[in-house]
């Protein structure tokens, strides 16, 4: 498998594993080896008292985008 193809097919598993990422309707828009970008719509029940996103969302967001990126190569990363 070329590089590209391991981080595809380890963000994939990955991501049928992270129901907390689903749940949150977080996406795979885009990985590569040591990259990803991943994207989630602001819903209505994120939102906190002034209307704008909650920070623990936006967090878990780019939480979520960094372990998705660090295991791309398909070595186990716990950071």
């Amino acid at each position: 498998m070329t590089p590209q193809e391991i981080a595809e097919a380890t963000d994939r598993a990955m991501y049928e594993a992270d129901a907390c990422s689903r749940a949150l309707g977080i996406e795979l828009a885009e990985v590569r080896p040591g990259y990803a970008h991943l994207q989630m719509d602001v819903r209505p029940d994120f939102l906190n008292g002034h209307s704008i996103c909650h920070g623990g969302l936006m967090f878990t967001l780019a939480d979520s985008a960094f372990a998705f990126a660090c295991n791309s190569y398909n070595i186990r990363s716990a950071l």
